[in-house]
């Protein structure tokens, strides 16, 4: 999902353990577990766990990710866009 020579250009906003985490935006949940920054599963991962959701805008005609690493755990609701 990574190229190794890409710097990610988020931020980082601590939160206490548990505080519950909601999406930037609609779009489909492409990534959920260990191992995001490898593409396999890999509890080492430097997100830890994670979700990435790729959205269903973009900007200049790339597709637009958020991620959401170092969760204490993960679920979702709703469906999945296709």
């Amino acid at each position: 999902m990574f190229l190794p020579d890409v710097v990610h250009t988020g931020i980082d906003i601590p939160a206490p353990i548990g505080t519950p985490v909601v999406a930037a935006g609609s779009g489909r949940v492409v990534w959920a577990g260990y191992g995001l920054y490898q593409g396999s599963e890999d509890i080492t991962d430097p997100y830890g766990l994670a979700v990435a959701i790729r959205h269903d805008f973009g900007y200049q005609g790339d597709h637009v990710f958020t991620v959401y690493g170092h969760l204490s755990q993960s679920m979702w609701s709703g469906a999945n866009k296709s």
